[in-house]
């Protein structure tokens, strides 16, 4: 499957709901019923714990207690799948609610070695992100997980990083090694399409990103504007890549959120409009190119869960997209 020219649009992964089967159909159909390109089942349970948890039960090495993972024995490759039970819930789903045109459309974000690495104890005071070698045995883990899902259908695979910043600024990781075990996750899948999602400000990293081979490069560019000079089309064209493009923010300011809530601002005032998001993705295609982009948010909305009373945080979510959308296709009719 090839994105390059299409302008698609999707999303990172999480929504402002609570994991249940009833909010994954929720959140699937709303993204159907506005046309994103390539929906996520939801990512409703925790990013890291969703993977950690079933590695735990085939005893690869892992144990989880009160919520905190723990190396307790040599870590192991799974042999069975994990975690493909939401791509299998959301293929199911898509069959037996007559929506079968969008099955082979499905994105899956996997949480990345360098993350899981961070939340994983090796005693009390380290971690496995602070052992080069454990990291490697992650991303082991990860291109299995990864094949996994490959196998089974998922359209996008996205290799979830949101650490990596700060695991070679702060961290001290080897730079020199994370082209070569990001590639190790991604050498499972052969038919989706290879993304990779970091978060932040991104020069630390995106020069070691460009050489992997992850085919597009998908960043906050709305709330960090200064992204978009870490990266010029000429590199894009050297390394045959292109950028998922964040023109939505998704963290959106505490103290807005708390007059919201009060009362003293609208919801309205923290959703872009079409227009705005129209500018936008027009200024980033002077640099880019319109046709090296694929259109969504800038992160995961999980973090925006119980900050407003009720459905407001996803129902603001769900607006904030379908003016994403509604500026893509005023766009297409006319630059593609």
């Amino acid at each position: 499957m090839d994105l390059h020219g299409k302008l698609a649009t999707t999303v990172v992964g999480s929504f402002p709901l609570e994991s249940s089967v009833e909010n994954m159909e929720r959140s699937l159909n709303d993204q159907i019923k506005i046309r994103i390109d390539y929906p996520c089942y939801g990512q409703l349970d925790d990013m890291n714990l969703m993977f950690l948890e079933p590695l735990e039960e085939q005893k690869c090495g892992l144990e989880i207690r009160d919520g905190q993972c723990w190396i307790v024995d040599v870590l192991k490759v799974p042999k069975e799948p994990v975690a493909l039970g939401y791509l299998s819930w959301a293929q199911n789903y898509l069959k037996n609610n007559d929506l079968e045109e969008w099955i082979t459309k499905i994105k899956i974000p996997v949480t990345g070695p360098y993350t899981l690495s961070s939340v994983t104890n090796v005693t009390d005071t380290m971690t496995a992100l602070q052992s080069e070698d454990m990291i490697e045995i992650f991303a082991e883990i990860v291109q299995k997980i990864a094949k996994f899902y490959d196998e089974a259908g998922a359209a996008i695979i996205t290799i979830d990083e949101p650490v990596l910043n700060f695991a070679i600024a702060e961290m001290g990781v080897d730079p020199e090694r994370v082209v070569d075990n990001l590639n190790t996750a991604f050498k499972g899948i052969k038919n989706a399409v290879r993304s990779t999602h970091v978060c932040g400000d991104i020069f630390t990293v995106a020069e070691l990103l460009l050489q992997t081979d992850s085919q597009f490069l998908d960043h906050e560019f709305k709330q960090t504007p200064t992204n978009l000079k870490a990266y010029s089309r000429s590199d894009l064209e050297k390394y045959d890549k292109m950028i998922g493009l964040g023109s939505i923010i998704s963290a959106v300011d505490p103290l807005m959120l708390h007059e919201i809530k009060k009362g003293e601002r609208p919801v309205d005032d923290v959703i872009e409009s079409v227009d705005e998001v129209e500018k936008f993705i027009l200024g980033a295609a002077d640099r880019f190119g319109i046709e090296n982009l694929v259109i969504d948010p800038d992160c995961g909305f999980g973090g925006l869960k119980r900050t407003l009373p009720n459905d407001q945080p996803y129902l603001m979510v769900m607006k904030k997209l379908e003016n994403m959308v509604e500026a893509v296709k005023k766009l297409r009719k006319e630059y593609l």
